[in-house]
């Protein structure tokens, strides 16, 4: 398994964990200089992949993983298409699912803050500023 496989399967394996904790994998990554093409072995001496031991030994969610990385639906921040403004936020996903073109994320920008009840929705959909 290289790592670029690892990251979707730490995601799907700790979805419920917050942010950090793929911040942590991330961290341990950049600080040993690895690359997506590099090993998961590069790692087995890690602490914290104990935690997703269980997923990655279990042949449906390796196959899992392995099949939806074939579709080439997200970006990992070892991807060069991973939107680099998103890299440069304060917790960037390890992870980003997508449809469609992802090379427009270098051309727009959409940051959703919080969320407006519907009855507060105007006719074009958007909550008035203010």
């Amino acid at each position: 398994m290289k790592l670029r496989e690892l990251m979707l399967l730490w995601h799907w394996a700790l979805y419920t964990k917050s942010w950090q904790t793929e911040q942590r994998l991330w961290d341990e990554i950049t600080r040993r200089g690895l690359t997506a093409d590099n090993p998961v072995t590069e790692l087995s001496n890690w602490r914290p992949l104990q935690e997703i031991r269980p997923y990655a030994e279990d042949a449906a969610w390796l196959a899992t993983v392995r099949q939806y990385c074939r579709t080439g639906l997200f970006v990992t921040r070892f991807d060069p298409t991973y939107p680099e403004r998103l890299a440069e936020s304060n917790q960037p996903p390890l992870v980003l699912f997508y449809r469609g073109r992802i090379d427009l994320l270098d051309n727009m920008t959409l940051a959703v803050v919080g969320g407006a009840p519907g009855h507060q929705l105007h006719g074009n959909g958007a909550a008035p500023a203010g």
